[in-house]
């Protein structure tokens, strides 16, 4: 990744990090809103600082925490029981961000189709 001589990077990957940390770890009833925020950011970053940070803000930050996610719930169903609405909603939107995040890395013309 590109250093930025502004430190506007890092400062997105220490945003970006500790509210994808955030969500499996905060209240349940928080966990849509928190979750809107971080897609909204996360849709943002293809913009600025462009689409490459867009994939590596999927691939390292939000992937990881994702398994993070499911990995603590393995073995408690009872976590599993109230925490799988949230989580699926995680998915459906994270599948959705890709899509579009890989759109617009092939509409900057890194890559072609």
């Amino acid at each position: 990744l590109p250093r930025s001589g502004s430190g506007l990077i890092q400062v997105w990957i220490l945003l970006l990090e500790q509210l994808t940390a955030a969500i499996s770890n905060c209240p349940r009833q928080h966990q849509p809103p928190t979750l809107e925020l971080l897609f909204l950011l996360l849709r943002e970053v293809t913009k600025v600082p462009g689409p490459g940070f867009g994939i590596f803000a999927v691939t390292h930050l939000l992937l990881p925490v994702m398994s993070l996610w499911l990995q603590r719930s393995r073995g408690d169903q009872a976590y599993w029981e109230v925490a799988a609405a949230n989580f699926k909603h995680a998915i459906g939107l994270s599948s959705e961000l890709v899509m579009e995040h890989l759109h617009c890395f092939i509409q900057s013309g890194r890559v072609s189709p």
